[in-house]
Formats: structure tokens, C-alpha cells, sequence
């Protein structure tokens, strides 16, 4: 934000020194000294960098505020406003800035005081020299060292399930990012100059006066209009690449926590009954089979009390046992068994893209029809053990069963949500396999859809009236909530949000003011043709013509600049969400976002526009042709 205000400081300073160039000229000639020329330009700016200075801090905390209030990108929560006091840094820091902002006022200056009277006259008249950035070819050297710092970034990269605090601790995600889409708009403005021209090459003969006139300008001229294509390429490149970063981490924060909990409601339930301490009446809703030997405690109520509970829409079972898994060749290995419901798992569990090399109908399609399918993390045992068909032996650790229960192999399986383990697991079908090792149930996990409505306490409490107890409760859309209103991840995106808005303003900013000043500079021009008979109205068309052009030019590349830059820098937000037991992490694009940049970018700019236009009306344009001129 400081390298585009100071940008913004210095194209409007060198529009307003070019209009000088030819008092300069006059004033190095009739003897004035360089420092007194650089003098008074510097009491000018001064005069105005020092109330800027003064009263900037006070918008600035409106800003910090605004970013704490920050609920997602561009959406903010209403509620107490985050404190935030003035100290003397903000105004030392705001001095810093507006220091900077004169040095870069002054540069053009010092270029100015180089120019004679005769070539000030001359370069007023002529096609503007490519900038130095371009016949240097900078936008091309650019782009090929930020090429290698990605490769050398991806390298490096963040730790392991680091989340929002190690993306906000390492600039280099947003420095990065942000050169990408300088660059990106340094090489537009070549390209678009190239473009116009051949457009005009083209076309240019046989389309009307007001058409014609935008692309001979823009195409002859194009490090003219440079200015304002970079500021709008880089806005809308800035917009729509953190919509995009914005989505993604919302996106796969909530993706971590919906697999962690894997439904709406995620309940711990344990067995109610133990030898040393049983509870009174906890045990009467049900049969009590048998003690287990190996564990001293009752199985569980049967799972199909669950139905009727009041608040409970649909609900599941997923069970976990330790168990050792022989394969062919007397491979053997020892796991955890995650057993689930076919029958009910898909009406209640989450299952986000690409979370298994199957889908989920597949998975529960195969168990379904095959008692005897299991399914195995690939690594478990050795390759040929684990091919579709092979044979499996499985074991309960626990003894609870028989001593060996035969399976075969139906696939892989890398994750499943809501069961709490970690790859190299198996999965098979509850029923049928909690039958054939003889597993005892004094644990479980219920996953629930609640009713409309209902809450966990309701739910809860209705489970204890019927004997079935909940060690623990996890909710997934309380848990996203919460984990999206902590500070860091307020802190990304009021900064992502905050940091638009004010690329945008600063762009719009800078566009009515050089635009302006352009128009003031081609006012002669405009005198002319209308002393020549164009009509009022086709002149402001071709003005609308012109401006419109750029802004459709600038916003559209702009736009599918920060599309690529999401595509190629958001896998680095990878690491910060990977890790044992997450889902697998997704880039996604800008979404609704979109709409928003798009919107709130169309409606300033089209005001913008508007006001140019009004601006134009108001200049007395027949008074500007002259005998000499």
C-alpha cells in the first residue's frame, strides 16, 4: 500500500511538473539556481505533506478498526468497535511516510531542471519516451527473478498445520503476491500499447472520428496513459487475488473442522455402567449383556435408541477397534479399524472434494453389498497385499472375538472423517464385521444431524434418558465460527479487505487526478477539433470512449492477472493447513467475492467517470485556440 500510494504521489507530481516544465526552463534560464527551484517546489509539497501528516493517523485508526471488525473478505460484523489508541509512532510513522512522499514528489523535479526551454516546448509536442523501466526491460527481468524466489519459497515452505499465525508471520506470502502483480501490470502496459497499435493498424481507417481518435492516442502515446493502466491492472489484480486468498483459508479452515468432526454433531459416547462405580438407573433402558472380560465394563445401549430422541434428524454410528491385519505372504500389520454404517453414514457425515481416491457412494455402495470388504490406507502392507481381491486376515487386539476373521481387499482409503484417526487405517462395514471379530461395544461415535432448531443440549439430554451417555460434544458450525473470529484470522482478512478498499480508493484517487490533468493538456487539441466542426457531443464521446477503453482494458487484465497469481501463490498457504489427519488442502478462486470487487470497482470508477466528464463540460475549451498555437 505505501509503494502504490508513493506511485500515486509521484505520477501526480510529474503531470503537474510537466504543465511547469516550461516556467522551469525559463526560470534555470534567466539565471535561477537548482537548489532554489528544488527549494520552492519542496515548501510546496511541504505545505501540504505537513497537515497530511498531522491528521493522518486519525483515518488510519478508523481503518485498524475496521479491520477487526473484518467477518470474511469485504464482510464485516457489527458489535463493539476494536480499541485502538493514537500513539506517538503512528504520528513518527506518518511524518516517515509523508517524507517519502516529497523525495518522490521531488523526482521529477530533478528531471525537469535537465530540460532547456526549447526541449520543454518540444517534448510538450511530441510522443512521450518509453519510460526507463521499459527500455530496460524490468517487466521481463521482474517476472523471471520472482519466477526463481517461487521456486525458492516453495522449498522453504511453512511448517505443518501452522494455520493463520504462520501465514500472517511470514511476509513473504504478501511481498511475493504483491511484486507477481506489479510486474504483471509493468508488461500490460507494454503489451496494451502494441495492442492499440495494431488495432489501429487495422481498423483505424474506416472507424468514425471519436472511435479512431482513443486508438491512435492510446496506441502512439501509450507510456502517457501508462500511469493509470498500472494503478487499474494492479487494483484488480489486488482484488480478485484476495477474494481468492480470503476464500481459500475460510474454505479450508472450515473443511479441517468439518472433517475433524465429520457432521453437524459429533458425540463421544461411553458405556454407563462400570464394576467400581455403576449409576443408579443408568442401565434399565436396555438389556445389559455380560461384562467383558478384558475391559470390566457393560457394552452400550443398542445404537437404535437414537431414534425418536427429540432434535435428531438422522444419525450414524462409527465405532474404532485396534486390530492386526495379515495380508498374503504373512505380511502383518497392526492398525485401527474403523467401522461404519453404509446404511445411514451418507445422510449424516461431511465429505468435502478429494478427500479419498473414491467417492463416498462408491465406499458405502461396496460395503453394503460386501460383508466381507475392507478397505485399507495404502502402506498399510506390502503393494501385492493390498491389490483389489486380495486376501486379508484381521485380528481383534483387544480379544474380545475370534481369533481371526477373513477379508478382501475392496480399495484405499486415505481419510474418513469424524472417526479421529490417522492414516494407515482399514474401513469395513459395522454390522457384519463387529459380528465376526465378537466385538464387545463399551464406545462409540454418533454422528447427528440435528432437527431444525434443536440444540446439542436438547439432544443430549434426551440420550441420557435413555441410557446413552455423551463424553464429549463437538459441534462444526459453532467450531467454524469461533475459529474465523479469532484475532489472527480477523487480522488476515480485515487486512486483506482493509487493503483493497484502500488500493481502491488511492487507484480512483489517481485516476480522476491524472485524467484530469491529461484532459487539461489536451485542451488545445480539443479547441481545435472543434473549431474544425466536431460536435460537442462526439468529442465527449470520444473522451468516454478513450477513459471507458482503459478501465475496461486495465480492469479485465488486471483481473486475469490475479487469477494466475492465485493460481501459482495460494498452493503456498499448503503446508499452514496440511498435516496428520487433515483433509487435503484446495486453491479455491474468488466465488462470490468476485461479484463484490467487481461491483464495488465498476460503481467507483463509472463515478469517476462521471466526474471526468463533468470536468470536461466545465473547461472553456473555445478559448484555448490561439494564433500561435
Amino acid at each position: 500500500m505505501i509503494a502504490l500510494a508513493l506511485y500515486f504521489v509521484a505520477i501526480t507530481a510529474g503531470l503537474i511538473v510537466d504543465a511547469d516544465s516550461a516556467e522551469i526552463a525559463v526560470l534555470a534560464s534567466r539565471g535561477a539556481g537548482a537548489g532554489h527551484i528544488v527549494l520552492l517546489y519542496l515548501l510546496e509539497w511541504m505545505l501540504l505533506a505537513v497537515p497530511v501528516a498531522a491528521l493522518a493517523p486519525l483515518p488510519a485508526a478508523a481503518f485498524a478498526r475496521l479491520m477487526g471488525a473484518a467477518d470474511g473478505f469485504l464482510r464485516f460484523r457489527p458489535g463493539p468497535p476494536l480499541p485502538v489508541a493514537v500513539s506517538w509512532d503512528a504520528y513518527a510513522t506518518a511524518g516517515a511516510a509523508a517524507a517519502a512522499g516529497v523525495v518522490a514528489a521531488l523526482v521529477p523535479v530533478a528531471v525537469a531542471l535537465r530540460r532547456t526551454v526549447v526541449e520543454a516546448r518540444q517534448r510538450s509536442s511530441r510522443v512521450a519516451d518509453r519510460p526507463l523501466w521499459q527500455r530496460a526491460y524490468l517487466d521481463f527481468a521482474g517476472l523471471v527473478v520472482l519466477g526463481l524466489l517461487l521456486l525458492v519459497f516453495r522449498s522453504a515452505s511453512l511448517q505443518p498445520g501452522a494455520g493463520a499465525a504462520a501465514i500472517a508471520g511470514d511476509p513473504g506470502l504478501y511481498l511475493l503476491p504483491a511484486a507477481f502483480l506489479a510486474a504483471c501490470a509493468l508488461l500490460l502496459v507494454r503489451v496494451v500499447g502494441w495492442a492499440f497499435r495494431t488495432l489501429d493498424a487495422l481498423v483505424g481507417d474506416r472507424t468514425p472520428l471519436p472511435a479512431a481518435m482513443p486508438l491512435r492516442r492510446i496506441g502512439r502515446q501509450p507510456a502517457r496513459f501508462a500511469p493509470v493502466l498500472l494503478l487499474l491492472c494492479f487494483t484488480a489484480a489486488l482484488g480478485s487475488y484476495s477474494a481468492a486468498a480470503a476464500r481459500t483459508m475460510d474454505a479450508n479452515l472450515a473443511a479441517a473442522v468439518d472433517y475433524r468432526v465429520g457432521a453437524p454433531l459429533r458425540l463421544a459416547e461411553v458405556s454407563p455402567c462400570t464394576t467400581e462405580q455403576p449409576e443408579a438407573g443408568a442401565c434399565v433402558t436396555y438389556d445389559p449383556a455380560p461384562m467383558s472380560p478384558s475391559r470390566g465394563v457393560r457394552p452400550m445401549p443398542p445404537f437404535a435408541l437414537h431414534a425418536g430422541v427429540p432434535g435428531i434428524a438422522a444419525a450414524s454410528e462409527i465405532e474404532t477397534e485396534p486390530v492386526t491385519v495379515t495380508g498374503a505372504g504373512g505380511a502383518v500389520a497392526s492398525t485401527t479399524l474403523v467401522l461404519v454404517d453404509p446404511a445411514t453414514y451418507g445422510a449424516v457425515g461431511w465429505w468435502g472434494p478429494r478427500l479419498d481416491p473414491l467417492p463416498l457412494a462408491t465406499y458405502l455402495a461396496v460395503l453394503a453389498a460386501r460383508p466381507g470388504a475392507i478397505f485399507l490406507s495404502p502402506g498399510l502392507l506390502p503393494p501385492a497385499a493390498e491389490v483389489a481381491g486380495a486376501p486379508v486376515a484381521v485380528t481383534d487386539q483387544l480379544g474380545s472375538g475370534l481369533s481371526s476373521v477373513p477379508f478382501s481387499v475392496a480399495g484405499p482409503v486415505l481419510r474418513w472423517p469424524g472417526a479421529g484417526v490417522q492414516a494407515p487405517f482399514a474401513l469395513a462395514a459395522l454390522g457384519p464385521a463387529e459380528r465376526a471379530l465378537g466385538i464387545v461395544e463399551v464406545q462409540r461415535i454418533a454422528l447427528i444431524r440435528p432437527a431444525p432448531g434443536a440444540t446439542a443440549a436438547t439432544i443430549t439430554t434426551g440420550l441420557a434418558g435413555r441410557g446413552i451417555l455423551a463424553s464429549s460434544e463437538d459441534e462444526s458450525a459453532p467450531e467454524v465460527a469461533a475459529a474465523l473470529g479469532t484475532p489472527e484470522w480477523a487480522g488476515q482478512s480485515g487486512l486483506l479487505s482493509v487493503g483493497f478498499l484502500v488500493a481502491l480508493a488511492v487507484t480512483a484517487a489517481g485516476y480522476l487526478f491524472y485524467a484530469a490533468l491529461l484532459l487539461r493538456g489536451q485542451i488545445t487539441q480539443f479547441g481545435l477539433l472543434r473549431a474544425l466542426g466536431l460536435p460537442w457531443g462526439r468529442l465527449v464521446g470520444s473522451v468516454a470512449a478513450e477513459q471507458g477503453g482503459l478501465l475496461l482494458t486495465g480492469g479485465a487484465a488486471g483481473t486475469a492477472v490475479g487469477l494466475a497469481a492465485a493460481a501459482l501463490f495460494l498452493p503456498l498457504f499448503r503446508p499452514a493447513f496440511s498435516g496428520p489427519g487433515a483433509p487435503p488442502f484446495l486453491a479455491s478462486g474468488p466465488g462470490g467475492a468476485f461479484g463484490e470487487v467487481a461491483g464495488l470497482t465498476v460503481a467507483l470508477m463509472a463515478t469517476v467517470l462521471g466526474a471526468l466528464l463533468l470536468l470536461l463540460r466545465r473547461l472553456h475549451v473555445g478559448e484555448t485556440v490561439k494564433l500561435e498555437e
